[in-house]
């Protein structure tokens, strides 16, 4: 499960926060142009997005749209993987077969970017662990803001063995990327914690409260 934005015990090496800022500077440099803002008396609407309810058997009834590539199909669409991140076979939450990212200690995955705006609070992923007990730390980072290269940590996954489980929400905090009602894209960098741990990953989704 997932703590909100509170700080936590989580603690990064220098060589993994080093190695992450590093990813998304790179990201930065090929990214796709600015999505188009609105003025400010129309609330913005990020464009083609799909919604579905992911998170029902957790007693969860608000729609989600999906990370672009978070279902993992292998290559992952639009995700970069570091530190023996990887896809790998697995049983999806619904029991269906297909594919999940695998993250072993200090492993860094840095999400497609997503659109989002002012009123998309919160978002959830799936995760479980296979070996170890330290969790995944899960950080959004905002181009051409503080948080492009030093990334804000907004939650962190608990210990799962042996079973899917749904995260708590955590915040987006869109604020990061400006104040004005304008989409702006996001992308979330997961980084594994702990000493020969194994975390599995599926389907980050960001919660737009409207839907």
């Amino acid at each position: 499960m997932f703590f909100s934005s509170r700080p936590t015990a989580f603690r990064l090496t220098r060589k993994t926060l080093a190695g992450a800022a590093a990813l998304l500077i790179a990201l930065a440099l090929s990214a796709s142009p600015a999505l188009a803002g609105t003025s400010p008396s129309e609330t913005a609407l990020c464009p083609g997005q799909l919604f579905s309810q992911p998170f029902l058997a957790a007693g969860d009834l608000n729609s989600y749209t999906l990370v672009s590539g978070s279902e993992f199909n292998d290559p992952p669409e639009g995700w970069e993987l570091k530190g023996g991140a990887k896809v790998v076979s697995a049983t999806h939450p619904d029991g269906s077969a297909g594919y999940a990212l695998d993250l072993p200690s200090g492993a860094v995955a840095v999400s497609a970017p997503v659109c989002v705006t002012l009123q998309y609070p919160s978002a959830r992923l799936y995760a479980k662990t296979l070996e170890g007990k330290a969790g995944v730390a899960v950080a959004v980072s905002y181009p051409e803001t503080k948080s492009e290269a030093k990334p804000r940590q907004v939650g962190e996954t608990k210990n799962t063995q042996g079973a899917w489980e749904a995260s708590e929400a955590f915040s987006v905090l869109a604020q990061l990327g400006g104040k004005a009602e304008e989409t702006r894209e996001v992308r979330f960098v997961l980084t594994a914690g702990g000493n020969s741990t194994s975390t599995l990953v599926y389907g980050l989704y960001v919660d737009p409260w409207m839907k």
